[in-house]
């Protein structure tokens, strides 16, 4: 056992599979530490279409809840949603634009273009000095589906 220990001490240098190993593991730590950035501009601006997403959805259903009788068509660039989240995205904005059916959807001619509105939430932001959008558009009808 002396004799193995001893003579493995007097080596000198590295093995081929030494010096594999460890550009493997230096290589594999490079490209963890240089996707670090990006993944951190990911996560925040998932953060961002994360939350416009819950703002549509929260209105979507708020307006449902009134009922048709409340939904009265709007201005062609919509009124502004009250809602306290859109102050946390950069530069936001959110808007709910109510309009009649359009006339490809409710061509029926039984007057079925009165009872039908179509409901579209546009929630905007900016990131990295970009703009970005998230809208929603749904229909809602008098007396519900059909």
């Amino acid at each position: 056992m002396k004799q193995f220990l001893s003579k493995f001490l007097a080596q000198k240098g590295f093995s081929l599979v030494e010096i594999i190993l460890l550009t493997g593991v230096v290589g594999m730590i490079i490209l963890v530490v240089a996707n670090i950035p990006n993944a951190i501009n990911l996560v925040g601006s998932s953060k961002y279409e994360s939350l416009a997403r819950e703002i549509a959805a929260k209105t979507i259903a708020d307006t449902r809840a009134k009922g048709f009788d409340a939904l009265a068509n709007n201005a062609p660039n919509g009124i502004s949603i009250n809602d306290s989240r859109v102050v946390k995205l950069p530069g936001g904005s959110a808007n709910l634009i109510i309009e009649a059916c359009p006339q490809e959807i409710c061509s029926g001619g039984s007057g079925e273009e009165n009872m039908v509105k179509k409901v579209t939430i546009q929630v905007s932001w900016k990131e990295n000095s970009q703009a970005k959008d998230f809208s929603i558009v749904t229909l809602v009808s008098d007396g519900g589906l059909r």
